[in-house]
């Protein structure tokens, strides 16, 4: 962990920027209000343009501090934002069917919900269809319909019966 000096340099550090963003391109809503400017918006050109900007008046060991921050603090929100996207598109599991035709009216089923799936199962691209009884049939959804794809699922059972769509066990 950075020690209380390093953390106030780094403050003070994002505070010229973000002042210099205000500066230099400022952000105003309909009625002519300041708006801070969203990470996301800020991109390369801008960087560039201030670290050329400020290499002017500054020294070489100033300028290299600060590059070295930004950089820092874009590449760790550039991780981030990266697993965030990841998580979003991460598959889950949201059932395991003893038979491929029952997996198969399960995803039919998120199908006419608007909820995109797929079914996988170990079986030797279907030469050795013993092996679905072993490790079942799974159903698989984007992490981001995992809830929405339960519910429709234990409601399906609910209306239709367990043996109607078999009995996905969310794993």
């Amino acid at each position: 962990m950075p020690g209380e000096r390093t953390l106030a340099d780094y403050e003070g550090r994002w505070n010229a920027f973000c002042n210099w963003m205000d500066e230099n391109y400022p952000k105003k809503d309909a009625e002519g209000n300041k708006i801070p400017w969203e990470l996301r918006q800020i991109n390369k050109e801008h960087a560039e343009r201030y670290i050329s900007e400020i290499g002017a008046g500054k020294s070489a060991n100033t300028r290299n501090k600060t590059l070295t921050f930004l950089r820092l603090v874009f590449k760790v929100l550039a991780e981030d934002a990266r697993k965030e996207r990841m998580a979003e598109h991460e598959l889950v599991c949201v059932g395991t069917y003893p038979a491929e035709a029952l997996a198969e009216l399960a995803r039919m089923r998120l199908e006419e919900s608007g909820i995109g799936s797929f079914v996988a199962s170990d079986d030797c691209g279907g030469m050795l269809p013993f092996l679905q009884a072993a490790t079942g049939v799974r159903l698989s959804v984007r992490g981001s319909d995992a809830e929405l794809a339960l519910r429709v699922l234990a409601r399906a059972d609910v209306e239709s019966g367990p043996s109607a769509i078999g009995s996905g066990d969310g794993q």
